[in-house]
């Protein structure tokens, strides 16, 4: 079985088996497919990671909602955001973050005429509702730009 990369191609030391999830938490409890993670709670497949006061996670859906501290890791994508909350959806890898900043890697359709760069860009706001930073983006409320990679709508 192929294991998960970091950025680069990189073989990333620890990572969960793909289409599994790593749960950790000072306390656990299950509902059905909802799982209710309280401190330092922490749930990461082969391609995201999520730490935070607070996780409620649906197996059966991919809805999550974490609060508190929240940090959100995609390791495919090079993308990392700090929010005080998020409602995301781990299937559709679609989500909303509130009162967020981050950083990620910009994918830039290069050609001639555009230039290019390997610098992360940076931004912060009161809410982001996002697929994917670099894909398409807007944040609110926020002196940061509205974003779209080429082609996006």
């Amino acid at each position: 079985m192929d294991r998960p990369q970091a950025p680069g191609g990189l073989i990333r030391p620890g990572a969960p088996e793909p289409g599994t999830w790593n749960i950790r938490a000072v306390t656990q409890e299950s509902v059905g497919s909802v799982s209710h993670l309280r401190g330092r709670a922490e749930l990461e497949n082969a391609a995201m990671l999520f730490r935070a006061d607070e996780i409620d996670h649906d197996e059966k859906t991919g809805d999550l909602e974490a609060r508190g501290n929240v940090y959100f890791r995609h390791f495919e994508r090079n993308e990392e955001l700090w929010a005080d909350r998020i409602e995301y959806n781990t299937d559709q890898e679609r989500g909303k973050f509130f009162t967020v900043r981050g950083q990620g890697q910009p994918r830039i359709d290069a050609r001639p005429g555009v230039l290019t760069s390997t610098s992360p860009f940076f931004f912060q706001g009161e809410w982001r509702n996002a697929r994917a930073i670099g894909t398409s983006c807007t944040t609110v409320s926020s002196p940061t730009a509205r974003c779209r990679a080429p082609g996006g709508s």
